[in-house]
């Protein structure tokens, strides 16, 4: 067999290869990252006990898709604001994503639309800032 006719073999038989090994893995994926239950209302988060009046800073619904985001400020540490929020959240089966010293981020996949929170803290002589966005979206695109 020639070079010529190699090449273009192998680069096809490659390319069927990788369809039928990705083609499961996708539809793995599409399974565990979308449940099948439809929710009967919206989540929402709890409020924090000693934050100041809510700002909305932008709000946006399109089709099945939702982004606010908001900010609150508190006299308490972004210590004391991540507990809260990391237990309240969890309590309700939220998961925790990641978490550093000042960025919280959790998901709730459990029905549909997902939901996802991530919230960025900082610290001042005034106390916290919290700076939150709010998301839910139909699955896999999340």
């Amino acid at each position: 067999m020639s070079k010529k006719l190699l090449v273009p073999l192998i680069v096809l038989f490659s390319s069927i290869l990788v369809f039928f090994i990705s083609k499961p893995v996708y539809e793995e994926y599409y399974r565990t990252y979308c449940p099948s239950v439809v929710r009967k209302s919206e989540l929402t988060l709890p409020e924090y006990k000693n934050a100041t009046p809510i700002v909305t800073k932008s709000e946006e619904k399109k089709g099945g898709y939702y982004m606010k985001t908001f900010e609150f400020t508190t006299p308490d540490s972004p210590e004391a604001v991540m507990a809260f929020y990391t237990e309240a959240l969890q309590n309700a089966g939220w998961r925790v994503v990641s978490q550093t010293n000042n960025i919280l981020s959790l998901n709730e996949k459990r029905g549909l639309p997902i939901y996802g929170v991530t919230m960025y803290l900082s610290s001042s002589e005034h106390g916290t800032t919290v700076d939150v966005q709010f998301s839910y979206a139909p699955c896999l695109y999340y």
